[in-house]
């Protein structure tokens, strides 16, 4: 009986696999090297942003454990956010995969404005997943738009229990400034044909997309609840958060109070382009701090804090995440 044998590769197809190996680990090796980069930057752009003594001062003051849960809070917001992108997928997500996307977000979020980064990571997600660009552009657009209506209608409905219960009002300065921004930028739109036809066919196709895909959404009821469901866990726990940051300077604001602060705060601050929001957010929460009559030291001192436990303390997390996700091949 003849020995079976297979003949060997040759040379061209050896030298094939060779080359693509190495073409794979070069691109393994700069992404490395990038990731490096990113983390040393991101160290001190930190570095350069956060005033060390204040913090120190602040953190001296505070009561540890309320600290703790006040982060923990926060770490509740990722599974939060990634619920309504599961709820509104139409493939099947899996749920720590997602998780891992909101928090790789924490690190993308420094350099990117408010809101911005944690989108367009979530956009590179579904289109790792083979999902067409076009969907998953609807996807995190529909994600979006429900996070706002859900944060709207759930500060409405605080303000209208504040006004008639606590007495406690805010100004409507921002709000008025919001309308007449979008009302001038209608009117632009309306007066000049080119630039309406202009932007038109860039959005038409996402808007279509969006228009069919939220129609899918409403025809399963129970992906509409667990999306709103992920949109408030979100914001509840970042006002719980922020609620345990207050507890840790011994302050106490009514439920109402505390979630109007923050959210017309954050909301004012986040609509300033600025990367991660640094800067105006915490301008904006000490000056509501101020108006439901917390002193100005503690106020400072508690709006540091509260950025420092769900914001900057997060930035190790969502490197390590990023990391993850990029060796998985996942964004």
């Amino acid at each position: 009986m003849p020995f079976p044998f297979t003949n060997p590769p040759s040379w061209s197809q050896a030298l094939s696999k060779s080359g693509t190996f190495v073409k794979s680990l070069n691109v393994a090796r700069v992404k490395t090297a990038i990731m490096l980069v990113f983390a040393v930057g991101i160290g001190i752009y930190l570095y350069v942003s956060l005033d060390f003594e204040i913090l120190q001062t602040a953190l001296e003051n505070a009561n540890p454990l309320w600290l703790l849960a006040a982060f923990g809070f926060a770490l509740l917001s990722y599974v939060g956010a990634a619920i309504p992108l599961v709820a509104f997928s139409n493939q099947k997500l899996h749920l720590w995969d997602v998780i891992l996307t909101q928090v790789a977000a924490s690190v993308v979020t420094l350099v990117a404005p408010a809101g911005i980064g944690p989108a367009a990571l979530n956009l590179r997600f579904l289109t790792k997943q083979r999902i067409s660009a076009v969907t998953a552009a609807a996807t995190v657009t529909i994600v979006q738009v429900t996070q706002f209506i859900s944060t709207v209608v759930l500060l409405a409905v605080i303000i209208f229990i504040t006004d008639y219960s606590t007495g406690v009002s805010f100004p409507g300065k921002a709000v008025a400034i919001s309308v007449v921004v979008i009302a001038i930028f209608a009117g632009v739109l309306g007066v000049f044909p080119r630039l309406r036809q202009w932007v038109w066919v860039r959005i038409e196709p996402t808007w279509t997309q969006s228009v069919t895909h939220f129609r899918w959404v409403l025809t399963s009821p129970k992906r509409l609840v667990l999306g709103v469901f992920g949109n408030i866990l979100t914001t509840v726990s970042y006002v719980a958060a922020f609620g345990a940051t207050l507890l840790a300077f011994n302050q106490r604001l009514t439920l109402t109070t505390l979630a109007v602060t923050y959210l017309v705060a954050t909301s004012v601050g986040s609509a300033v382009p600025a990367p991660g929001g640094i800067g105006p957010v915490e301008g904006a929460l000490v000056a509501g701090l101020r108006i439901a009559h917390i002193s100005a030291s503690i106020a400072i001192s508690a709006t540091l804090t509260f950025r420092l436990v769900t914001f900057y303390v997060r930035a190790p997390l969502g490197w390590f995440a990023l990391n993850n996700l990029q060796k998985r091949d996942l964004v």
